[in-house]
């Protein structure tokens, strides 16, 4: 039983890995503020401070 929990905890590892890496990549493709493009096309400096 503790083989196969360590086996499962160690297939999260390049799981996790994998979706942080696509998250990366689609983050940098898209190019884009995601908080301008929440906005909208006409965003102030002063709507998009936090």
């Amino acid at each position: 039983m503790v083989g196969y929990i360590v086996r499962r905890l160690l297939y999260i590892l390049p799981t996790i890995l994998g979706v942080a890496v696509l998250v990366f990549f689609l983050f940098t493709v898209a190019g884009e503020d995601p908080v301008r493009v929440a906005l909208g096309q006409h965003a102030t400096p002063q709507r998009s401070q936090i």
